[in-house]
């Protein structure tokens, strides 16, 4: 009796896993290639590859034969290593002497050149009156990436 099944392709996949599919560091992706039935006799893309450079997908691809017939298994890799860039602003702006009345509402804003949907922390509201008082907060990206900390200082308010 036959071969009447191709190899069976698995990838395997390492490397450290952010946020929705994003690699945050380098990912190496080798391949299992099996077939209980009949001998493998042909592969092409199953080597090891290691993915060291930012991207917004590489797909890789392995494709084994036996006597069973071909089978083909790909894979994408995104990887985004950088965190996004995170900005505070504060409003009301102050007045000339460098004052503001009331309370002051600090919101945080990034961006993002790869994986993009930058979420940010809620703003931050300071109603005591006090000079140099400062509020801080952090962006995070699609891949899980965590901004620098955003901070906007010397708020005085009487």
């Amino acid at each position: 009796m036959g071969d009447s099944t191709p190899p069976l392709i698995t990838p395997v996949i390492t490397g450290p896993l952010g946020s929705n599919g994003w690699y945050v560091g380098n990912a190496q992706v080798s391949w299992t290639v099996t077939d209980p039935d009949s001998p493998i006799t042909a592969r092409t893309g199953c080597g090891t590859t290691n993915v060291t450079t930012d991207t917004a997908g590489r797909t890789l691809t392995c494709s084994a034969t036996s006597s069973g017939g071909t089978n083909s298994v790909s894979v994408t890799i995104k990887r985004d290593t950088r965190a996004p860039t995170a900005t505070a602003s504060a409003l009301p702006v102050a007045n000339s002497a460098g004052w503001r009345k009331g309370p002051v509402s600090v919101s945080f804003s990034g961006a993002d050149t790869l994986s993009g949907g930058v979420t940010c922390d809620p703003p931050v509201v300071l109603s005591g009156e006090g000079r140099n008082q400062s509020a801080a907060g952090y962006c995070q990206d699609a891949a899980g990436n965590r901004s620098a900390q955003a901070r906007a200082r010397g708020i005085s308010i009487d």
